[in-house]
């Protein structure tokens, strides 16, 4: 399906609706914008949500799981530094 919009006096463009529906974009969304082989290119910039809830999840695990009193980053480093001493 092919539309044309105009742009208006502040260069702004509107988006046709049906566009915005069928990419499930809302007023708001963020948009990556560039130039393609003379083409402006527009791509939807949201994020996984499937992505995000597996994310938050995980970092939930930890959360229960490793003690906060120490660094993770604290204790590679340790590990690292006792196994150099033996190579």
């Amino acid at each position: 399906m092919q539309l044309i919009s105009t742009l208006d006096e502040n260069n702004c463009l509107n988006i046709p609706s049906q566009y915005l529906k069928s990419l499930n974009l809302q007023s708001g969304d963020e948009i990556q914008i560039f130039v393609e082989e003379n083409k402006l290119v527009l791509i939807p910039a949201k994020k996984n949500t499937k992505t995000l809830t597996a994310i938050a999840q995980a970092q939930e695990l930890v959360r229960l799981y490793a003690p906060r009193t120490t660094s993770a980053t604290e204790e590679l480093i340790a590990e690292r530094r006792n196994a150099a001493i033996y190579e």
